[in-house]
C-alpha cells in the first residue's frame, strides 16, 4: 500500500519556476511508495498560463491539480490582504479545509513556493499532530525574532513561520475554524503584525512546533545576509549540537529561500542546493534560476524511479 502526501502551493505568475523547482525536490527525494498528490490554489488571474504544471502529470505516481479560487471568496482574501499589508498569496492556505477537493482529505501540507526539499516527506507529512489545527517552525533568525518581538510585545516562542504550513484538516472542519481564521484577519487591524504571528497569538494552544529541520531560513546560512545568524546560536536555539550548517543541511527536510527567483537566484546556498539534487537524481532540469547545461524542461525532462 502506497504512503500518499496532500501537497499544496498557493502563488502567482512570479514564482511559478520556483514552485516547479520545488516540486520536482519533493519528487526526487521521493519514497518508491509514496504517491503525492500536488494542489495548486490560485486566485483568479494571478497565473496567466494554468497549464505550466502539466508536465507532472506524467511521471508516475504523481498527480497535479490546479484550483482556482471562485471571485467571491477571491475577492474577500484581496480585501483581507488590504487591510492586513500583506501578500495576497499568503492567504489561500487557510482555506484549504473547506474547498471541496479537500473534504475527505485529513493532512495537507502547504509549502511556500520558494522551498527546496531535501529529504523525504513522509516522515514529517505523518508527524503525530493530536488535536492541533496547524503544524509550523519557530522563525528562527534572531535579529529578526528579536526585532518582532520588540515591535509586537510577544514572546520569542510567538514568532512560527507559515513556510511550511502543516494542515489538520479532520480538526479544522470539525470545529470551524476556517471562517473563525478570516473573521480574525478581517477584524483586527492595525496589529503591525505578520500574519503567523497574528494567527498564533490566538492559536497558539492548537498550534504544533513541528522539528527545525521542517523549515531552515536561508539567512541562517549566508555570510553576508543584513540578519545574519550563526551555528551556535541555532544550537542554543534548538538545543543540538550541529558543527556547521552543512552538517545541519545534511538533517534537513526543507530549505526556505525567501524570496521570488529574481530575488534569490544568487544566493549561494543555492549552489548547495543545486550541488545536493545534481548528486542524487534522476531529474535534470533548467529553469532560469541556475546555469545547467539542461536546457527546454518540458522536452528534455528525464525520470526513473528512486
Amino acid at each position: 500500500m502506497k504512503n500518499v502526501l496532500h501537497i499544496a502551493y498557493s502563488l502567482d505568475d512570479n514564482y511559478v519556476d520556483l514552485c516547479k523547482l520545488s516540486m520536482y525536490s519533493i519528487i526526487a527525494h521521493k519514497n518508491k511508495d509514496t504517491e503525492i498528490y500536488f494542489y495548486i490554489v490560485v486566485i483568479t488571474g494571478f497565473i496567466s498560463d494554468l497549464t505550466v504544471f502539466d508536465k507532472f502529470k506524467e511521471l508516475e505516481d504523481v498527480h497535479v491539480q490546479v484550483i482556482v479560487l471562485g471571485k467571491e471568496i477571491a475577492d474577500r482574501i484581496k480585501n483581507i490582504a488590504q487591510v492586513q499589508h500583506q501578500w495576497d498569496n499568503f492567504y489561500p492556505r487557510f482555506l484549504i479545509p473547506n474547498l471541496p477537493t479537500f473534504y475527505n482529505v485529513d493532512r495537507v501540507l502547504h509549502l511556500d513556493a520558494d522551498t527546496l526539499i531535501l529529504k523525504d516527506l513522509t516522515e514529517l507529512y505523518n508527524i503525530d499532530m493530536g488535536n492541533n489545527l496547524v503544524g509550523m517552525t519557530f522563525n528562527q533568525n534572531h535579529l529578526f525574532h528579536g526585532d518582532m518581538c520588540r515591535r509586537n510585545f510577544c514572546l520569542f516562542d510567538l514568532l512560527f513561520n507559515g513556510g511550511t504550513f502543516l494542515l489538520n484538516c479532520k480538526e479544522i472542519r470539525k470545529g470551524g475554524y476556517v471562517e473563525k481564521w478570516l473573521n480574525m484577519f478581517e477584524t483586527m487591524v492595525g496589529q503591525n503584525l505578520y500574519d503567523e504571528t497574528l494567527f498564533t497569538q490566538h492559536f497558539y494552544d492548537q498550534t504544533k512546533q513541528l522539528p527545525p529541520t521542517a523549515n531552515v531560513l536561508y539567512p541562517l546560512i549566508l555570510d553576508d545576509y543584513p540578519y545574519v545568524s550563526n551555528i551556535f546560536y541555532w544550537n542554543v536555539l534548538h538545543n543540538t549540537s550541529y558543527k556547521s550548517f552543512t552538517e545541519l543541511l545534511e538533517q534537513t527536510y526543507i530549505l526556505h529561500m525567501f524570496g521570488d527567483k529574481d530575488n534569490i537566484k544568487t544566493l549561494p546556498v543555492l549552489n548547495y542546493a543545486y550541488t545536493h539534487l545534481k548528486q542524487k537524481l534522476d531529474i535534470f532540469f533548467d529553469i532560469g534560476i541556475f546555469d545547467t547545461d539542461v536546457k527546454d524542461i518540458d522536452k528534455k525532462l528525464i525520470w526513473r524511479s528512486v
